[in-house]
């Protein structure tokens, strides 16, 4: 999901150049990937939640509307609203992107403008005697380079490619489970105009989840409304782990906290059937991602910490300035997107 909005000083900043480029990076790849069908965060008036969502919007003057539970469902008519629940809703530059074709649009872009893709998985990087790096990749290739962005994310646990450094990154891989509910034809003619949600019941932390509308990710032609819930499920897993829980099918637990949140919100025989999905996330110590340089030749761009597709553009473009230049560029102070180290802090 994508919104204007955030729970710290930095993320709005952050969402905000980056849903400004969407429709560019639409044009110029002729790939369409962003729904601006809204976003509506739910909680009760009080929850700290609603409080930083409050905050965020007010001092980046972000178009909003407080909504009181009968309001909510007066717009958004599917949704059961408890009487003490209030809603913010954002109705501008908000929804969601389709991440896989956001993706796709940036390759394709990249190539456009001078770039190779290479769709190999990197084994390791060794520096040169020369100062150069060569990148071994699983197809047997190696490859040299000046510079390397190291933008691996959760996956960064599975390759231990800062060897050449001596440097661990202090991070951790936390793995997540979404559940999708396939809709039916009701469900997608009354739930057609349903924005990206985040309902966070504070009493209960197992009752925090988030909301994706119907959305089509396959070309089967059926649509699947997503859920994903808040950090009580969300646990610390390491690389051998990694990969098992990708080919697993999440934590029933979580599955199980999610339909039940799903059935008091959307009570309605939209729904036909019901799968189960595993995925992970990556965690810093100070919430924002680490950007920044272990090395004159090795630059890092690593930990979305759960919420930072929708501003995956913007977040490129200052590992971009931090690889082309050799000073610090952004006006962001450096200073938040420290790298941490799980060992000693490097001498280099």
């Amino acid at each position: 999901m994508t919104y204007p909005s955030g729970v710290n000083p930095v993320s709005p900043k952050l969402n905000q150049r980056s849903i400004s480029r969407y429709r560019q990076v639409e044009t110029e790849s002729d790939i369409s990937f962003y729904n601006p069908v809204g976003f509506l965060a739910l909680g009760r008036h009080d929850s700290q939640f609603l409080m930083a969502v409050k905050k965020s919007v007010d001092q980046f003057h972000i178009k909003a509307e407080i909504l009181n539970s009968h309001q909510i469902m007066q717009k958004f008519p599917y949704l059961n609203i408890p009487n003490d629940y209030i809603g913010i809703y954002q109705p501008d530059n908000a929804g969601y992107i389709d991440i896989r074709q956001c993706v796709q649009a940036q390759i394709k872009v990249a190539k456009s403008q001078g770039c190779d893709h290479i769709a190999e998985t990197v084994e390791s990087i060794v520096e040169n005697t020369d100062g150069k790096l060569k990148i071994h990749t699983d197809a047997g290739h190696d490859i040299t380079a000046a510079k390397v962005v190291l933008a691996t994310g959760a996956f960064t646990v599975c390759k231990d490619l800062m060897s050449n450094w001596n440097q661990k990154l202090k991070i951790e891989i936390r793995r997540e489970t979404t559940i999708k509910l396939q809709v039916n034809s009701r469900g997608l003619q009354e739930m057609r105009r349903m924005p990206s949600i985040i309902y966070a019941d504070e009493t209960e932390p197992r009752n925090k989840c988030y909301i994706l509308p119907p959305i089509k990710y396959n070309d089967d032609g059926v649509y699947y409304l997503k859920v994903g819930h808040g950090r009580y499920y969300s646990k610390i897993i390491n690389g051998d782990g990694l990969v098992k829980w990708f080919h697993g099918n999440g934590d029933p637990d979580a599955e199980a906290s999610l339909t039940c949140i799903i059935n008091k919100l959307i009570p309605h025989d939209y729904f036909t059937s019901l799968k189960c999905d595993s995925c992970a996330i990556t965690c810093t110590p100070h919430g924002s991602p680490m950007i920044g340089n272990a090395s004159n030749n090795l630059n890092i761009l690593i930990g979305g910490n759960g919420g930072c597709a929708k501003s995956c553009n913007e977040i490129g473009y200052i590992g971009a300035l931090n690889a082309i230049h050799d000073g610090w560029q952004y006006d962001i102070p450096s200073s938040v997107f420290k790298l941490c180290y799980s060992n000693k802090a490097s001498n280099l």
